[in-house]
This record gives structure tokens, C-alpha cells and sequence, in this order.
């Protein structure tokens, strides 16, 4: 069983969390942590928060994300 954890990302206050900062401050250090403690297997899901599903965010995931991480990041509207 896994029993790890990452650390706390705080959000800068008054911050508005858009695609932009989520790929300069959030995302980064949130994949950093993953790598650190599960290597390069594990799932990385977002939900459809705007920034997790504009297109800047879902094109740094995927050039980011190596071939052994799964990103499940592609949001589809019907």
C-alpha cells in the first residue's frame, strides 16, 4: 500500500490560478514531487478546472509527461 505524500503548493494569495500559472507555478513542482516519490509510474488526473483544460496546460502535460507516466488530461465536451 502506498503511504506517501507530496508536500503542500500553496496558491500565491489573491492569485488567480489560470492556465498560465498553473503551468509556471503549479504544475511543475506538483510533477517534480510524483517523479520523486513514484518514479515515472503513476497516473497524473486533473479535473476540468479551466486552467487543468486549456490547451496551454494540456500541451505542457503531454510534452512533459514522459512515455512511462499516463497523463489522463484530455477533457472532451459533448
Amino acid at each position: 500500500m502506498f503511504k506517501s505524500y507530496t508536500q503542500l503548493h500553496f496558491v500565491d494569495e489573491k492569485a488567480k490560478v489560470n492556465a498560465s500559472y498553473y503551468v509556471t507555478k503549479l504544475l511543475p513542482n506538483v510533477l517534480k514531487d510524483c517523479r520523486h516519490l513514484l518514479s515515472d509510474n503513476f497516473i497524473f488526473q486533473q479535473d476540468g478546472a479551466p486552467a487543468h483544460t486549456a490547451a496551454l496546460a494540456q500541451d505542457w502535460i503531454e510534452m512533459k509527461c514522459s512515455g512511462s507516466i499516463m497523463c489522463c488530461c484530455r477533457w472532451w465536451t459533448f
